[in-house]
């Protein structure tokens, strides 16, 4: 994947997360591939996938997706990640050092 997405030159690849899907609800086990990349080229290809991926879509409307075709007949779905990164913080407890003997 990683090789096909590099030919198309959007820009620099820096890492891709595979998950695998189980199987729910009637719907096959699949995988979901993250490409993360550093930055994206400045032509007008890449700036128009860009922008397509990124466009706004109100609430419940079906986020963009464009179609990579692999081969001739079979593509991947690529759409934007809307995950939010919320790192974890515990509460401060006030904490006395002790020493056990």
């Amino acid at each position: 994947m990683k090789a096909t997405l590099d030919a198309l030159d959007w820009g620099e690849i820096v890492k891709v997360d595979v998950k695998v899907v189980r199987a729910v609800g009637g719907k096959r086990e699949h995988k979901k591939v993250f490409v993360h990349y550093s930055s994206w080229n400045d032509d007008e290809v890449s700036s128009g996938v860009r922008a397509a991926l990124e466009k706004s879509v109100g609430e419940g409307e079906k986020q963009p997706e464009l179609k990579v075709f692999h081969n001739e007949t079979h593509y991947w779905k690529v759409r934007v990640s809307r995950f939010e990164f919320k790192p974890h913080v515990e509460e401060a407890k006030e904490f006395k050092p002790r020493v056990e003997f």
